[in-house]
């Protein structure tokens, strides 16, 4: 299980994340060998109460091949939705665009997230695709590479 991108380590401009967790998976196996379909991404934040896991393990178990990026599977107490970045109107599924969650999970606190995060609706979920160019780095690795730039410079 991983539960990152690539935080403090570059833009995760559309179309790279994929990139970049497909050579951690296939790392991983050279490594340690895991297989590939095992290994599986975990997508949350502080501000939700609930996370979205890869399809991966789902999947190779129904013995199914999805192509292309690996889907998001959403809680059914979850709403997400792919927004228009100028309009913040929804966009049909496949269009890519900011992701808002709307999750009831969050009962003390906020119901709706916007993100920063590109992403689209797809059927059994979304796929998330990075982040805008400059968008501000967000996740709780952050800590970590500042106090590891901090070490490197000093």
């Amino acid at each position: 299980m991983d539960t990152g991108g690539r935080k403090g380590t570059g833009s995760m401009e559309a179309g790279l994340l994929e990139d970049f967790q497909s050579r951690l998976r296939r790392r991983t196996h050279a490594i340690l060998g895991i297989p590939e379909a095992m290994c599986v991404n975990e997508y949350g934040m502080t501000e939700l109460s609930s996370q979205f896991y890869d399809s991966a393990l789902l999947d190779h178990q129904e013995k199914r091949e999805r192509p292309g990026p690996r889907v998001k599977l959403v809680p059914r107490w979850v709403r997400v939705a792919a927004l228009d970045p100028a309009t913040l109107e929804p966009l049909p599924a496949g269009k890519t665009g900011l992701l808002k969650f709307v999750d009831l999970a969050n009962a003390g606190s906020v119901s709706a997230v916007l993100t920063e995060d590109l992403g689209s609706i797809v059927e059994g979920g979304f796929i998330l695709e990075g982040r805008p160019r400059l968008a501000e780095a967000r996740g709780c690795g952050l800590t970590f590479e500042e106090l590891s730039r901090e070490n490197r410079q000093g």
